[in-house]
């Protein structure tokens, strides 16, 4: 930077000289005054002449900066104060240099005004025309050059100006070259302004991502906003200091005033970008369970305004395709909902629920659950009315425990309670086991229904259980009689929650009555109550209870005899299996079938043997969540599915599909149970007959159990590593391993 007394007393010089030549005041700063840097001292008017035309000494400054290309750029401004000029005109040339981007400075920029290029290496900027009339240290251009400039190889000539009567002033510019602007030094209250206001960006450069990822607008907005404070808290004498810096650089403090309308409509229109990207990656089969989204684009959408938006610009394009994007998702969706039938839309309420769940530190959190609470009481007000479905009460009572997870989200509640019931009901007795994930704050109530399946409308059987604060698990007793529950008829169970004043419905169960009952007269050996359940009860030990196999009905209503002392009466002809099932039942980890039935040589689902498993090694855990597309959140398998995920033990077919309903391989199994258990050292050298059908990632948990002897192969020779595991067989290996563990 020039030293300012230096550059002072060569002004005074110039003025004195030019006094003692011709009738004008030279355009130099008054030394002899005591006003401080960055004020202007009033200078003689230098359109009071009566000549033609005069020539007269000026300073000029170019002042270069390196560009990011190896380039330079010069920015051309009088260092002398001039007075009520118009009508510039001047040459630049660069020798043995090319000259690129020729450009006036915004001042100049009035009126009639052109710049012609006389070669490569020079142009020659007019401006003939304005009837502004420009008084101060001007900017007066700016050029690009492929070169270093110096003294030697810029020249500004041919300088002329108009003054307010129209006489034509000719300079003699003597030309400083040096890199970085000529200014006055700033204070740090000044140099703060002046650097938040050099940091914004221009308005041309805005986008509302950054590296494809959604900024934060109100991060611009306060940005903004503290640098037009800074500004203002300056003094006249301060901002007039920090605008000679600005201009020397060819800027100003004009974005002061346009950028803020900009900010706030990027900020009017943000909620449509973060909707959209949401949806910007959504496959178009899964498109349906993202309804929330645009449902709550359609519910702020007259709060938005595009005003002072720049239209065309970079932001303007943005908010269009991402309107676009909603507008497109929206339209695919009403067509898929249209063409579901209503089984397809109960499900669909689940699946939303499961997108929105996660979301809960987003903004619309609230929001996605009150359009979704919307979208299902609609649902179900439609399936009142318009429903004809044979099972349209039992389909009413899937919808309404999905409207009860929504509340619950409300709440904050993470996880509603689930709850079990055996399969069939026998005897007197049945009991219905109810289970949390957390301990309550307060005390909850429990009401049970029990309903015939062909009159869902009124309950034969009711009863109110409390829940105690502090316990997991509760259960609630029914005593069955003849006079009431049908006989050889599915009855329906249905359970809601009352927790702080709000009903939550758990959804229902269907069971068998597969027994005359007897007449009511409570069993003194199951007493009604809460509390915690012990899973070694022998009476109806909690365990793995196998829904949806479909057995053989003679084996479903095969009685059982007093005179049969067998906990089985169908493992007879299984010798090699019969110890590890009723030590399995014993130990609370499976169940039967029925009473007196385990069909042995039924299939095991693998949401089945995650169950087996999880209880095996009680890492049981109803916080834990997954996100594969088969998986109903509300169902009896969700949690277990999801602890062994959690705890490592069981993988998905895919990223988005677990394989529901399907039987579970002998070779899955084995490496299910080999990730829980860990190796033990045992693994010997496999050589059964198919050993090249075994899967790579089954070896060696194959080679594992079968050195520990819990597993082996067929008298054949083959271990059929894909075929399918049935449940004696899978209660001979896990009643292995849980002797290893429990030894």
């Amino acid at each position: 930077m020039q030293n300012k007394m230096l550059f002072k007393a060569i002004s005074t010089l110039l003025a004195a000289s030019i006094v003692s030549i011709s009738s004008f005041a030279a355009f130099a700063e008054n030394t002899t005054t005591g006003e401080p840097s960055g004020t202007e001292i009033s200078q003689p008017d230098i359109g009071n002449t009566t000549e033609e035309n005069t020539t007269v000494p000026v300073n000029i400054s170019a002042n270069y900066f390196e560009n990011e290309n190896d380039t330079y750029n010069i920015v051309f401004s009088s260092l002398d104060v001039l007075d009520n000029l118009k009508g510039f005109n001047f040459k630049v040339t660069l020798t043995d240099a090319e000259l690129t981007v020729p450009t006036f400075s915004s001042d100049l920029k009035t009126g009639s005004y052109s710049i012609e290029a006389v070669g490569s290496n020079s142009a020659t900027f007019k401006n003939g025309s304005s009837e502004t009339l420009l008084s101060g240290k001007i900017v007066l251009c700016s050029i690009n050059t492929n070169v270093l400039p110096t003294a030697e190889n810029v020249a500004f000539t041919d300088f002329t100006a108009i003054d307010k009567d129209g006489n034509t002033i000719t300079f003699a510019p003597t030309l400083t070259v040096e890199e970085g602007p000529v200014v006055p030094e700033l204070s740090e209250k000044e140099q703060t302004a002046y650097d938040a206001i050099v940091a914004l960006p221009s308005i041309s450069s805005l986008s509302f991502y950054e590296d494809g990822a959604l900024i934060s607008v109100d991060s611009l907005k306060e940005n903004v906003a503290n640098t037009v404070d800074l500004y203002n808290n300056l003094s006249t004498a301060e901002k007039a200091n920090v605008g000679e810096v600005l201009a020397y650089n060819m800027k100003s403090t004009e974005i002061l005033t346009t950028l803020p309308p900009v900010v706030d409509a990027m900020c009017n229109v943000y909620d449509v970008l973060d909707l959209s990207l949401k949806l910007d990656d959504v496959e178009d089969n899964d498109i349906v369970n993202y309804k929330f989204i645009v449902d709550v684009y359609e519910s702020i959408k007259d709060t938005i305004s595009t005003e002072n938006l720049p239209n065309p610009s970079n932001l303007y394009t943005e908010y269009e395709t991402a309107l676009t994007l909603i507008t497109s998702s929206a339209t695919k969706i009403d067509g898929k909902l249209s063409s579901m039938d209503y089984n397809d839309k109960i499900d669909n309420v689940a699946k939303q629920t499961a997108v929105a769940k996660p979301l809960t530190k987003d903004k619309y959190y609230d929001k996605y659950l009150e359009c979704l609470l919307t979208y299902a009481n609609d649902l179900y007000t439609d399936m009142e009315e318009n429903c004809t479905d044979r099972y349209k009460e039992y389909m009413l009572q899937e919808l309404s425990t999905k409207i009860a997870n929504i509340k619950a989200l409300q709440n904050n509640i993470s996880s509603l309670p689930t709850f079990e019931v055996s399969e069939v009901v026998r005897g007197r007795n049945y009991t219905i086991r109810v289970k949390r994930g957390a301990k309550a704050d307060v005390s909850s109530t429990l009401n049970a229904y029990v309903y015939d399946e062909e009159n869902l409308r009124e309950p034969i059987d009711t009863k109110e259980q409390a829940f105690s604060a502090s316990s997991l698990e509760a259960k609630i007793v029914f005593t069955a009689s003849k006079t009431k529950y049908p006989l050889r008829r599915n009855i329906v169970i249905n359970i809601t929650y009352t927790l702080d004043g709000v009903t939550y419905d758990l959804g229902s169960q269907s069971v068998f009555c597969n027994k005359e009952m007897a007449n009511p007269s409570p069993s003194p050996s199951t007493p009604s109550g809460t509390g915690n359940v012990s899973t070694n009860e022998t009476t109806n030990p909690s365990g793995t209870v196998f829904p949806e196999i479909d057995d053989n009905e003679e084996d479903v209503k095969k009685p059982v005899t007093p005179e049969q002392n067998e906990l089985f009466s169908d493992i007879a002809n299984y010798p090699w299996a019969s110890e590890a099932i009723e030590g399995l039942y014993y130990a609370g980890i499976i169940n039967g079938m029925e009473e007196g039935v385990f069909n042995p040589s039924g299939s095991v689902t693998r949401e089945q043997f995650c169950k087996m498993v999880v209880q095996l090694f009680n890492v049981l855990d109803y916080e834990s969540i997954s996100a594969f597309n088969d998986v109903d959140a509300n169902a009896w398998y969700a949690p277990y599915i999801s602890s062994a995920i959690k705890s490592g033990y069981v993988q998905g077919q895919s990223a988005d599909y677990f394989g529901i309903g399907e039987s579970i391989m002998r070779q899955d199994m084995a490496t299910i149970l080999y990730r829980a258990l860990g190796s033990q050292g045992k693994a010997t050298v496999l050589s059964f007959n198919d050993n090249d059908k075994i899967a790579d990632y089954a070896k060696d948990a194959i080679a594992e159990f079968v050195g520990l002897g819990i597993i082996n192969g067929y008298e054949d020779g083959t271990f059929n590593p894909r075929g399918t595991a049935t449940r004696a067989e899978a209660a001979k290996v896990i009643w292995g391993v849980y002797q290893l563990i429990n030894k």
